[in-house]
């Protein structure tokens, strides 16, 4: 987080995002666990970032499909 607020001294904060990702549910990191991280962070932050991006992970499935070298030949047509 130091860095980002850093950054806002040679930019303006509406130039500025952060991003709280990827969220992975489990039983240790919770969605409660998530909301408490995500506010508390959000709370020194706000004068700092113009917008905040919060997104999951995506299921395994779909982050092998895009990982996966086979994936990317037929993908990028080589």
């Amino acid at each position: 987080m130091e860095t980002l607020i850093a950054l806002t001294d040679k930019v303006e904060p509406e130039h500025v995002a952060w991003r709280y990702d990827p969220v992975l549910l489990t039983p240790v990191y919770t969605i409660e666990r998530h909301r408490v991280t995500f506010s508390r962070m959000a709370d020194v932050l706000v004068l700092y970032v113009g917008r905040r991006i919060f997104s999951f992970v995506e299921t395994c499935t779909r982050i092998c499909a895009s990982t996966c070298p086979s994936s990317r030949r037929s993908q990028w047509g080589t």
